[in-house]
């Protein structure tokens, strides 16, 4: 199914999308679309199909129809599960600006608790309790690991997860549809597991083709001495390495490798905020290992400390953060983003065939952000550019609480989440962009990706 995307985008043999329909119908059949179609998602009883009609209507007048479908189980979940936050940008407490919306309502958000992780009412809400990690080689899953001991596959045997030879220790990610979109004061964020209006599932796409799940490595990147980028246990993170340096060692892994790419880290904000209800990362999940002046920590910190996992204060205020599998989401070593440029006042953005000028790319050439420095209070919130900041004006517990500094003048490359020194700008949304392709700094490196 082609991903659903919203503006002047280029379509079907290069023709422009004019329009997109989209509607559903409730069926016992699982096989033959039905025929009685309508805009708004019906009621679907247990054992039936919810189907979903995209309908792309091109410049050129030609049409094209792809269906999904999802089926309503015999355990009284609803079929559709739609979950939101709405957040208040005129509120600066990070906290009290996040609404939940739609069936998020009554929930209770996850909390790093100081070590003592409360995942609310998320852990059995998809995508969460589909999301896994896991031996990954060549392409494909070896086996899924104990979620509370990465070193034990599910049954309890031991696991390869630091010679490389069985693999890199990768956690899967199920594609969701997700919606970023400001409505007057408010920017809603949305997540559902069925295509609807304005929703897109972007994040997993990769060279124009989406994918039903993508990878993202459990630890930081290490280079090997094949050269290759690495998702390994005990490993000395590799830094001082250029954005093209980094995915040229993960490309070598083979055929869908790369590096953390901008629509990927995209779709971990998103479920972050679904999650936590929180803009300040460092108060909602945990502060990261970010108060360090004098040395990286090797990979495999939390191994044994479950998916998520953070602290907050007093001696343990400097442990590892951990977010859905993944370990140093944000903290110890800042990591490149690719698929993202910013250059002649625009902003340029890819799914794939990566590049250091943006050759290729997507281009927004009517954004104009310059921040240099800076707390930001407010970010783009669009299905594309998603959180990029926008205007600063915060500070590191107000709004976004954490740190960017945006230049557009020239050709810039971005990397995330702030370092071991970072201290409080760091966070899972420190975005920066404001280094050329040439640049290799000890603060950053990168993280390997599987996108299919």
């Amino acid at each position: 199914m082609a991903r659903i995307k919203i503006g002047n985008i280029k379509g079907k043999d290069g023709n422009g999308i004019a329009s997109t329909v989209i509607t559903y119908a409730a069926s016992e059949n699982g096989i033959t679309p039905p025929s009685d179609w309508q805009s708004e998602i019906p009621e679907v009883a247990q054992g039936s199909y919810l189907w979903t009609r995209t309908v792309i209507t091109y410049t050129d007048d030609t049409t094209s129809t792809s269906y999904t479908k999802s089926y309503q189980g015999q355990n009284s979940v609803s079929v559709v599960e739609l979950y939101g936050v709405r957040i208040d940008t005129t509120d600066s407490n990070p906290e009290t600006c996040c609404e939940y919306t739609d069936n998020a309502v009554g929930m209770l958000p996850a909390s790093g608790n100081n070590g003592a992780f409360n995942g609310g009412d998320w852990l059995t809400r998809y995508p969460f309790n589909q999301i896994k990690p896991c031996l990954f080689k060549n392409g494909a899953v070896v086996g899924y690991l104990n979620p509370n001991n990465f070193a034990q596959f599910e049954d309890g045997s031991t696991a390869d997860i630091s010679s490389g030879s069985a693999g890199d220790v990768m956690i899967e990610i199920p594609k969701f549809y997700y919606k970023i979109a400001r409505n007057g004061k408010y920017l809603d964020v949305k997540i559902s597991n069925a295509l609807m209006a304005g929703f897109t599932d972007y994040a997993f796409s990769y060279k124009g083709e989406v994918k039903d799940k993508f990878y993202i490595g459990a630890y930081l990147g290490y280079k090997d001495s094949g050269g290759k980028l690495r998702s390994l246990t005990g490993k000395t993170v590799t830094s001082s390495i250029t954005i093209g340096a980094a995915r040229t060692a993960a490309q070598a892994n083979g055929t869908g490798y790369e590096q953390l790419s901008f629509n990927k880290l995209t779709a971990l904000q998103v479920l972050y905020i679904i999650m936590f209800k929180n803009l300040n990362s460092q108060a909602a999940l945990g502060r990261g290992y970010t108060n360090n002046s004098t040395a990286y920590r090797d990979t495999g910190a939390t191994d044994t400390k479950g998916m998520t996992y953070g602290t907050n204060a007093g001696a343990t205020a400097d442990d590892t953060v951990k977010f859905l599998g993944i370990e140093d989401f944000y903290g110890n070593l800042s990591q490149w983003v690719d698929g993202y440029i910013t250059g002649g006042g625009g902003i340029k953005i890819a799914d794939g065939n990566f590049n250091d000028t943006g050759n290729g790319y997507e281009n927004f050439p009517n954004i104009s952000i310059s921040i240099t420095g800076s707390y930001f209070k407010e970010v783009v919130g669009t299905n594309e550019l998603a959180f990029t900041p926008k205007l600063y004006g915060a500070s590191e517990t107000t709004y976004f609480c954490d740190r960017t500094f945006m230049m557009t003048g020239s050709v810039f490359l971005p990397y995330f989440g702030g370092d071991r020194s970072s201290g409080a700008s760091a966070g899972a949304f420190c975005f920066l962009c404001s280094f050329s392709a040439s640049y290799a700094y000890v603060i950053i490196g990168a993280r390997l990706c599987f996108c299919g």
